[in-house]
């Protein structure tokens, strides 16, 4: 293995990841994938946890406000336009109402200009390091937990880190079976008691996606007894790709709609605060910091609590 990354583990991505080329080009150039576990984009994608993500958001929000201060992209305004005339003469189907193909190549262009702006190897770096993931920092690692550890936990864990390593590398995943066998303690949803290596792999824990026991699981899978592979690797027909299209467009719709009321939404809160005194922008601007010191204050105690925990297993020798 020349190099590793990760993915969220979304069916549409992996749906594409398992298909033939994609593995053998994965295979060729020594790259292996895995994808994170489910729900914890929030603690283990590092471009979700890096100032990366709050700097595109904040950064993208200013052009959206500010559309004058977004610079023409000629070549990518030029690419989208032969693009809409191939989907329009292709498909039959129209998307210049409302003036949507002008707020396309807009929201494009600030994509573009936002990443020219933000992004920098240093936040993509930092995002790697507040995860745990490199350098590789157990203790970090379990900060980021959603569930609350205690000091057995976080001491079964570091015990069984190689017999856990060793059985990932050989199967691609860790089952529950392992996990109880590592005395690791599993938590499942009241209202799915199904465990997690039985489910579609977009709803398991971390997994090697290039692993060939995964790929033969994933195969199995498609393979079901409601010949799930047939429907999802076959290639659409010309109708069916008329009616995605149709659906995309449709999509397109929803969300200028979605952005014409955001629009709306924020011209109703600037005339509501126009209609407030001094004395009422100054109280609520303080309910607000109230509330915004409590939760931080709150965040800092449980991090505080979190390396409480982490010292007492040093000073005892336990890490």
């Amino acid at each position: 293995m020349s190099a590793f990354a990760t993915s969220d583990g979304e069916a549409i991505v992996l749906n594409q990841v398992f298909s033939t080329d994609a593995l053998e080009m994965l295979k060729s150039k020594m790259i292996g994938l895995g994808k994170i576990s489910a729900s914890c984009s929030g603690i283990h994608q590092p471009s979700d946890v890096s100032p990366l993500f709050k700097g595109t958001k904040k950064a993208s929000k200013k052009y959206m406000e500010n559309p004058s201060l977004v610079k023409p992209h000629p070549l990518l305004t030029s690419n989208l336009r032969s693009a809409f005339a191939n989907l329009e003469s292709s498909c039959g189907i129209s998307i210049s109402a409302g003036g949507q193909k002008e707020k396309i190549i807009l929201g494009c262009e600030i994509i573009v200009r936002t990443l020219q702006e933000v992004v920098r190897p240093r936040l993509i770096t930092d995002g790697f390091a507040l995860c745990g993931q490199y350098p590789l920092n157990f203790e970090t690692v379990m900060r980021q937990s959603y569930t609350k550890l205690t000091p057995e936990n976080i001491n079964d864990l570091k015990k069984s880190i190689p017999d856990d390593e060793a059985y990932f590398r050989q199967h691609g995943e860790l089952t529950e079976e392992q996990l109880d066998k590592s005395n690791i303690p599993t938590v499942y949803e009241e209202s799915n008691t199904i465990p997690r290596n039985n489910r579609p792999l977009a709803n398991q824990r971390a997994a090697l996606i290039t692993h060939p026991e995964t790929v033969a699981r994933q195969q199995a899978y498609f393979n079901s007894s409601l010949d799930l592979g047939s429907a999802i690797l076959a290639l659409p027909t010309a109708e069916e790709e008329r009616k995605l299209a149709k659906t995309a467009a449709k999509e397109v719709a929803k969300e200028v709609a979605k952005d014409e009321k955001r629009k709306i939404k924020k011209q109703k809160e600037i005339q509501r605060k126009a209609s407030m005194t001094k004395e009422q922008l100054d109280e609520e601007k303080r309910l607000k910091k109230v509330a915004a010191d409590e939760k931080k204050a709150e965040k800092q105690a449980n991090l505080h609590r979190h390396r409480e925990i982490v010292e007492s297993l040093k000073s005892s020798a336990v890490i």
